[in-house]
């Protein structure tokens, strides 16, 4: 299905089967960008709002948890969270999701 199979864990999907749904989907006003996404409680995956005014340097962002539905399917809930900017001009925003570095 192409999604990476860490994409597929932190979306609580299985990775052996074909997934298709709108991961991330985001919503924009002048002043700020929303995204919801599945979000599997318990996970050790890392969420993390990027965002660039320019698409070629993506910087970490603060966001704010708006909202969040409790089992959308058994076990994965979804998160809208939002993020603020005061550039008037056009910004774009990608959730990064990593696993942590275990010693």
């Amino acid at each position: 299905d192409g999604l990476a199979n860490l994409m597929e864990f932190a979306y609580g999907l299985d990775p052996r089967s074909y997934s298709f749904c709108p991961l991330v989907v985001v919503a924009t006003t002048p002043t700020s960008i929303d995204l919801r996404f599945p979000w599997v409680s318990g996970t050790e995956a890392i969420y993390e709002v990027l965002t660039s005014a320019d698409l070629t340097g993506f910087v970490p962002t603060a966001a704010s948890l708006q909202s969040a539905t409790a089992d959308i399917t058994p076990g994965v809930d979804e998160l809208t969270v939002r993020c603020m900017h005061s550039n008037n001009g056009t910004q774009y925003a990608r959730l990064q999701i990593v696993l942590p570095v275990r010693p």
